[in-house]
């Protein structure tokens, strides 16, 4: 059932946005439980600026935007645009208050958590940091806007930008969720080879392998150790995990060669400690990529502009829900039935 909600006054620095589409994100899943009912959560949105603040600089009203991920925009990592390191930004993202503390959305007469990744985007309209938000050609299918703003831009950068691979390079990705396919995706584009996507969903694999991985392993097919060797005798130079599984932390080290990268992005699932001794006996580096390491300013043009030339084919990840269908957009995903759900929110 959906609910009519009251935003706050607009203070400075902050747009509302008429909130178009909104990718689903397993975070979203995930803030069920960190953010305390009633909330707002959906933090991939997209839409038309209806409004400014003051002090609001760049984006105007009418504008189509993308909003991406919070950042301070005063500390040193943001001086030094590297947004995606900015201290503040689980913060922003998982506190369900503004940086002040203070609320953007109530209920009735009660003050409720909203600014979820300062957005709550699972809505009509949304108040949004500008530094928040990227101008786009609304040329670009709403669909594909919807899921550029964090999980498309964490896996693609995790390549590009975190890692920094290149076409002479090897990879396995361990997953092939948005995040995931995003990684094979750009692996592909760059011409990385071999490219191995790992999962234990046949179709996700399949799927994957459309999209340019050159082999597909079924992670709960046996020694994926011997699968990755008998593949790259001399080892791989990167693993990316965008699964969370602990065991992949107990066999990647093992596939790479020195020199080589473990590259986690969501933290391992449960009561989790690691040794890190296999990674001395290669050598080789575990790193810990956020939000792939990308400047939303600067890296969801690219993606875009490689969606448009035909060499980042997200439409085959995509599947849109009705704003009503909200519930069966987040069982698609959980499910794994539909890699990157989209919430609609108009007709």
């Amino acid at each position: 059932m959906l609910e009519e909600i009251e935003l706050d006054d607009l203070r400075a620095g902050e747009l509302l946005v008429q909130v178009e589409a909104c990718g689903v994100c397993h975070t979203d899943v995930q803030g069920k439980t960190l953010l305390e009912p009633p909330c707002v959560l959906g933090h991939e949105g997209t839409g038309t600026v209806v409004a400014c603040g003051p002090g609001v600089e760049g984006v105007s009203p009418g504008d189509c935007v993308v909003m991406s991920y919070p950042s301070c925009g005063t500390c040193r990592q943001c001086l030094d645009g590297q947004p995606f390191h900015c201290p503040s930004n689980l913060s922003l993202s998982l506190d369900g208050r503004r940086s002040d503390g203070s609320p953007t959305m109530r209920l009735g007469l009660e003050w409720i958590n909203g600014a979820w990744f300062q957005q709550s985007a699972f809505a009509t309209h949304a108040i949004v940091p500008a530094r928040s938000v990227v101008v786009v050609d609304p040329s670009v299918p709403l669909q594909i806007r919807a899921v550029l703003g964090c999980g498309i831009l964490t896996g693609a950068g995790a390549v590009v930008n975190a890692l920094a691979l290149d076409g002479a390079s090897s990879l396995a990705v361990v997953g092939a969720g948005g995040v995931g396919m995003a990684a094979v995706m750009a692996a592909h584009l760059i011409g990385i080879q071999p490219l191995i996507a790992v999962d234990v969903v046949t179709a996700r694999l399949d799927t994957a392998l459309e999209l340019g991985a050159t082999h597909a392993l079924d992670a709960s097919a046996g020694d994926l150790t011997d699968q990755i060797r008998a593949i790259a005798k001399e080892g791989i130079d990167a693993v990316i995990d965008t699964s969370g599984s602990p065991t992949t932390w107990e066999w990647a080290p093992e596939v790479l060669r020195p020199g080589g990268t473990f590259a986690a992005i969501p933290l391992p699932k449960g009561d989790f400690a690691y040794e890190v001794a296999p990674l001395f006996r290669i050598p080789a580096s575990l790193r810990v990529v956020r939000l792939g390491e990308s400047a939303p300013h600067q890296f969801i043009p690219q993606l875009i502009d490689w969606y448009q030339q035909g060499r980042f084919p997200l439409d085959q990840l995509v599947e849109t829900f009705p704003l009503e269908g909200i519930n069966d957009a987040f069982d698609a995903s959980t499910s794994g039935r539909v890699i990157k759900p989209v919430v609609v929110m108009t007709p």
